[in-house]
């Protein structure tokens, strides 16, 4: 006999129907729709969200079966995120990911509940600069550990293509449980300042869990 009912942010018409039909009616999830529409109506800069997209799916698809993050929704919250990276470049560059999350915590997102919408928002904001753990909103629908893990994905993708270059800079990634080891391009094995960059997230990446290594 039911004894107890809990109260939920999410909403099932928010979650698992759109999910059914984008897998059983081949319908476009409604969610992708609202992340494109958001870019155009902020004019990201499609190249570098693509480039930065590419980087970090490269980076998931090497590491999701050893972290255990392999399921279609993971993948989805990272392309998204990096999708829109940048949504709030308008707005300053100087704090580009700050006005990026906010656009995102507060904009009605057709599709997406609650807890969605604010685990987006916090990995744009934690896409650089300083780990802030108490950034990150109450998890109670995803796996926490799963999140800081794509936010180290996510801040990856975004420093190796930093300079917008059109050239690849990683050209292997090998994922370990809690350690991630990058096989620069050879000219990016040059690079100093990336080199330099790579040396100052490597504390960042620890405070996500991962030991962050490269050659």
């Amino acid at each position: 006999m039911l004894r107890l009912l809990r109260v939920h942010d999410a909403a099932l018409r928010e979650g698992v129907l759109y999910e059914l039909a984008t897998e059983y009616l081949g319908q476009q999830d409604i969610r992708s729709r609202t992340i494109e529409s958001l870019a155009h109506r902020y004019q990201v800069d499609s190249e570098q969200a693509a480039r930065v997209q590419a980087s970090a799916m490269q980076l998931f698809d090497a590491c999701a079966k050893t972290w255990g993050i392999g399921e279609t929704y993971w993948r989805q919250l990272l392309n998204w995120a990096a999708q829109l990276h940048e949504v709030g470049l308008h707005i300053h560059s100087s704090s580009k990911h700050k006005h990026s999350a906010y656009i995102l915590r507060h904009t009605d997102l057709p599709g997406f509940h609650r807890e969605q919408q604010q685990v987006l928002a916090a990995m744009v904001r934690l896409q650089r600069k300083k780990v802030r753990l108490d950034e990150l909103p109450d998890i109670t629908v995803y796996s926490r550990d799963a999140i800081l893990k794509l936010i180290a994905l996510l801040r990856l993708a975004v420093l190796v293509n930093q300079d917008r270059q059109s050239e690849q800079a990683i050209a292997k990634v090998k994922a370990q449980p809690q350690g991630l080891h990058l096989q620069l391009t050879p000219n990016m094995e040059q690079d100093a300042v990336l080199l330099a960059d790579l040396a100052i997230e490597k504390p960042q990446a620890k405070r996500l869990g991962l030991l962050l290594t490269w050659s």
